[in-house]
């Protein structure tokens, strides 16, 4: 049996052998003790390199002659022609590895998804720009470095958090709704080949589906600046009816009709600038949606001579709770989620309902009109819950204002096309009466013509 003295990093570790064993087998046992990969180290003996090659299985006694029997020292450094460095960045930070060059791009992921305690299917990977594709996750590294960084030895790596499960379902269900619309856009376009090509494909190049985690992000900016606005039209309004400023409008019935005609056409006017959107480069857009809220209240002060104050005032409460609602979810989850903004929304409405029911806050007591609320607040938070999914699908992110204002003007539009539909019947029937007119007359001059023309 013979004793060897592997000294690594200046310390000495002894290893038990036999002159015919196997010298791969005996630094094989070296390196388990320290844990690392037999070919990651270089072995020294008498100052010549060991050769250590698994087709060759040389044995102990076939490279250490006879004479040099009695010193069995060995020198063991790390060689570092066989080991990258990989570099990789994560949420702003620089950590770094070291791998051997045969090690797979997968096992690679592996290390990482260890020392980043997630799983490598939970992120993804950019090398020089590009990722890192699921075919290249059995290649060795050294295979898809570029020739710089096999010069140097090391490869540098951005990692990004991927898509949980439910993430990628949602983008695979945009990838098909953006196919479909690919497919209406092509089957448009060669039907109106020469009419509205241009327009389609821009039309349909802006579809775009955002994941729960990007709409979360997108939908909170919009609604704190719903909740906002809905509290000054609250806050207003509340001082309105404290103040009796209602009164002015609800006096007379003529000035409640004027208010309300004048205060319509100019909402219609508003809510018309909606068909030629364009984007946020509409300089108006801020202007339009501070206006919102006077029109608001104005309208408020109307029903007020037909329903009572208190009631307008927890209609008002629970706008504003939907909103909040929303939020509380989106910054507790760090998502969007249609059915989870749905309860926190209802979860509220019925908090509130319950305060006024039980404490004199408005003290609402009618059971009429706890139903009329109750469906009403429904119908509210249904047409937020449509607008958010419109809203993740239809604006950019930087389109913050056009969507406030979109949600703000939007439910003017049913009264505008009826307004239009009514507009149009009526010059089409008083066109359609001059002309009954005109041939009546003309009729009539013609018969009289024959009367005078038969008396000669």
């Amino acid at each position: 049996m013979i004793n060897i003295n592997f000294k690594y990093n200046q310390n000495t570790i002894i290893i038990q052998c036999n002159a015919n064993d196997c010298m791969r087998d005996i630094c094989q046992k070296f390196a388990s003790k320290i844990n690392a990969d037999v070919d990651s180290k270089v072995y020294i003996f008498n100052n010549t390199k060991l050769n250590i090659s698994s087709d060759l299985k040389l044995t102990f006694a076939q490279q250490i002659t006879s004479e040099d029997i009695n010193d069995k020292e060995i020198q063991v450094f790390d060689n570092k022609d066989s080991e990258y460095t990989v570099k990789f960045t994560y949420k702003g930070e620089n950590k770094e590895i070291k791998v051997k060059d045969t090690e797979t791009v997968g096992g690679v992921f592996d290390i990482i998804g260890n020392y980043l305690k997630k799983k490598k299917s939970s992120f993804f990977s950019l090398y020089n720009g590009n990722a890192i594709l699921p075919d290249d996750m059995d290649k060795p590294i050294n295979q898809i470095t570029k020739q710089i960084d096999k010069l140097d030895k090391q490869m540098d790596l951005i990692i990004e958090d991927g898509m949980d499960e439910e993430e990628e379902k949602e983008q695979e269900d945009g990838k098909r709704r953006r196919s479909s619309a690919h497919s209406i856009k092509n089957t448009s376009i060669q039907d109106n080949e020469n009419d509205n090509e241009e327009e389609i494909a821009n039309e349909y190049q802006d579809l775009i589906y955002r994941n729960s985690k990007s709409a979360g992000k997108f939908l909170i900016k919009i609604h704190l600046t719903l909740f906002f606005q809905f509290l000054m039209i609250g806050g207003l309004t509340w001082l309105g009816f404290h103040f009796k400023y209602e009164k002015i409008i609800t006096d007379s019935n003529k000035s409640m009709i004027w208010t309300f005609i004048v205060l319509t056409l100019f909402s219609f006017f508003i809510t018309s600038s909606l068909f030629c959107y364009k984007g946020e480069d509409q300089s108006c857009l801020s202007f339009d949606i501070f206006l919102y809220i006077p029109i608001i209240i104005l309208y408020i002060f109307l029903l007020s001579n037909y329903t009572d104050n208190d009631y307008l005032l927890i209609q008002l409460s629970l706008c504003i709770s939907d909103f909040l609602g929303v939020v509380t979810f989106i910054f507790i989850f760090r998502r969007y989620k249609g059915f989870g903004a749905l309860f926190f929304t209802v979860a509220f409405n019925a908090g509130l309902m319950l305060l006024f029911y039980y404490k004199e806050i408005f003290y609402i007591k009618e059971k009429n009109a706890i139903i009329i609320i109750c469906i009403l607040a429904f119908i509210f938070i249904a047409y937020i819950m449509i607008f958010n999914d419109i809203a993740r699908q239809k604006f950019r992110d930087t389109e913050t204002k056009g969507a406030v204002f979109h949600f703000n003007y939007n439910i003017f539009y049913p009264a505008l096309f009826i307004f239009i539909i009514c507009l149009i019947s009526g010059i089409i029937t008083a066109i359609c009466g001059i002309i009954i007119a005109i041939c009546l007359l003309i009729i009539a001059l013609g018969i009289i013509a024959m009367f005078f023309q038969s008396l000669r």
